[in-house]
């Protein structure tokens, strides 16, 4: 039976800011229609999608919307959807009607507070379709009017959009200064020294006793995010403001000096007063385009020890970077308040040559003789193997007698070669009984000898390819240094062989020694 109403709630952030219509406004109505017609409605069957701006012209970022038309295919009980008005549900004539012919195949009524009309007649629907057209065109007028006028203020120098940090409006919508405003040229000066980082910048911030204001205003810690805010904003913080898009305002790479950056961005003089000055903008567009030099990534550098390379501290994986000074380095994926660590970078090439340092593997021939005789003498040892083995023994010496015997003219050449051959195969039967090797040792040995070749000489695709065979993990610490390190499967029984075979041959003293460390891993 068709009981429940679900209710539709959206917020339209309108470029200035205000919406006529409160969400708790929105939902108050709908719940009061829905108790005249006589439905119910609980906390589960009302959909808002009411953080930020959520433009009824589109589905894509109205997820509630998208729920609550899943909904309508799934629950029989739904009787109506309920909207304070039409351009909540949606501001899209072609969507609508998708949405309109949804509810008419699942016998759902659509109400309207504000339209008050009734889909369930032929006359509605007409109605519904002429206000749906009519909605979409008010929109549409509505939003070149909007762009128009903001054309029309920043033409006039009026700053349009979120307020800077460091600034207010006053009741004309002008920027003025505040409190922050120290803060600004403060930031902005420690950037300009050069070779200080965000991060560090804003820790500095914070060791000073300031504090970050958000777009909601409350105060919170600085960021390496709120000082990216601040320096992308030095247009206007030097009274500038930029004609075109609002995205004009970040730091064009082009532009050199804040001259330059007036050009590029075809901005005018704001109404603003300016927090910095002109030489300190420069100061700070000189740094950004020393920074910018430096950092500039190869796209073609290949990182050998990626992905295998993880942090000791939190496990997490660390990702090849150019380092704006030291060249290419390891750092962080993701950079986490849980990790001491995540704040470091580590030199590639030192990482990677103390990885590789200990993986010459060329091995002689008296080690692979020695390696063949461990693993034959395990595999003899094994309890099930021992019976079988004795009568392996017994056939051998069994034809050893037969030998003599014949060379003694005691049996014939045919009948010799026919004992023989069922002493062979008795001989072939029990080594197929016998359990084998833990691991291939031959195609192991080559393995290894061809790692060692594309050390030694291949590419650096291959040598990445190769390490990640070979390796399942390498663990460093927050000095950069080589903890632990975790073979491949197939590597660990190998390895662990070799260093029996070897002894300390090719492992020194020291926890330090890559070899050493692959011996760790294996014991």
């Amino acid at each position: 039976m068709k009981t429940r109403a679900l209710v539709y709630v959206r917020k339209s952030m309108v470029k200035n800011r205000r919406d006529e219509i409160s969400p708790e406004r929105q939902r108050a109505n709908c719940i009061g229609a829905a108790k005249a017609h006589g439905w119910t409605v609980t906390e589960d069957d009302i959909y808002e999608d009411a953080e930020g701006h959520r433009s009824g012209r589109s589905e894509e970022h109205r997820p509630a919307w998208r729920a609550l038309k899943t909904r309508i295919k799934s629950d029989p009980t739904v009787a109506a959807v309920i909207v304070n008005s039409l351009d909540r549900g949606s501001r899209s004539p072609k969507d609508f009607f998708n949405f309109l012919d949804l509810v008419q195949a699942r016998e759902v009524e659509i109400v309207s507070v504000t339209e008050q009309f009734d889909t369930s007649t032929a006359i509605g629907r007409a109605f519904l379709a002429i206000l749906m057209v009519i909605a979409s065109l008010e929109s549409d007028l509505a939003s070149e009017r909007t762009s128009s006028t903001i054309d029309y203020l920043k033409s006039q120098g009026i700053h349009w959009g979120f307020t800077p940090y460091g600034y207010e409006r006053d009741e004309d919508n002008i920027l003025s200064a505040n409190d922050d405003s120290r803060v600004v040229v403060r930031c902005c000066e420690l950037y300009a020294q050069g070779g200080i980082s965000y991060l560090k910048i804003a820790r500095k911030l914070n060791a000073e006793g300031y504090r970050w204001r958000d777009r909601q205003g409350k105060a919170a810690p600085f960021t390496r995010d709120a000082v990216r805010s601040i320096l992308s904003n030095i247009l206007v913080y030097a009274g500038w403001v930029p004609v075109g898009r609002g995205k004009d305002m970040q730091i064009n790479d082009e532009a050199k000096t804040i001259a330059e950056l007036v050009l590029v961005t075809d901005a005018v003089e704001g109404q603003h007063q300016p927090i910095i000055s002109d030489e300190l903008a420069d100061e700070v567009l000189a740094v950004r385009h020393q920074r910018k030099a430096l950092g500039v990534r190869r796209d073609d550098h290949v990182y050998l020890l990626t992905p295998i390379l993880h942090c000791s501290v939190c496990g997490k994986p660390l990702r090849g970077k150019v380092g704006r000074r030291s060249g290419y380095t390891y750092c962080h994926r993701t950079r986490g308040k849980a990790c001491d660590c995540a704040d470091g970078t580590f030199d590639a090439a030192d990482l990677e040559r103390e990885v590789v340092q200990g993986l010459d593997l060329k091995l002689p021939a008296v080690t692979v003789a020695g390696m063949k005789r461990l693993v034959e003498s395990r595999i003899r040892s094994r309890p099930e193997n021992a019976v079988i083995q004795e009568k392996i023994d017994a056939l051998e010496k069994k034809r050893e007698r037969l030998r003599e015997l014949y060379l003694m003219g005691e049996y014939a050449k045919d009948q010799y070669l026919a004992v023989r051959s069922d002493i062979v195969r008795e001989v072939q039967a029990l080594e197929r009984e016998r359990s084998g090797p833990e691991y291939p040792l031959e195609s192991a040995l080559a393995s290894l000898s061809k790692l060692t070749d594309v050390l030694k000489s291949g590419s650096r695709d291959r040598k990445k390819k190769m390490l990640g065979m070979l390796f399942e993990n390498v663990s460093i610490d927050g000095e950069g240094t080589i903890k632990e390190v975790e073979l491949r499967k197939w590597a660990r029984p190998l390895f662990a062989d070799l260093f029996i075979v070897n002894g300390d041959h090719k492992c020194p003293q020291g926890n330090s020694n890559p070899c050493r460390r692959l011996e760790r891993a294996v014991s």
